[in-house]
């Protein structure tokens, strides 16, 4: 067994991607591994790095990091 995240971004919930995907996590879960499934999407992830994030990327990352239930 092994641990397998996977990570999948798409907007339209009945895309194709969005059919692979169900599938992937389907054939991942019976097959016994264990699947987190994240779907960055659903959790309103935003992807942007605005410039104060990017000039303080290397200081303390403190309570207000948007990244740190990802990590």
């Amino acid at each position: 067994m092994m641990n397998i995240l996977v990570l999948y971004a798409h907007p339209v919930e009945t895309s194709f991607n969005a059919g692979l995907h169900k599938v992937i996590v389907e054939r991942l879960t019976a097959a016994g591994h264990a699947v987190d499934d994240c779907d960055l999407y659903a959790e309103n992830f935003d992807p942007r790095l605005t410039r104060a994030e990017r000039l303080g990327y290397h200081d303390d990352r403190g309570a207000g990091d948007p990244a740190a239930p990802y990590v």
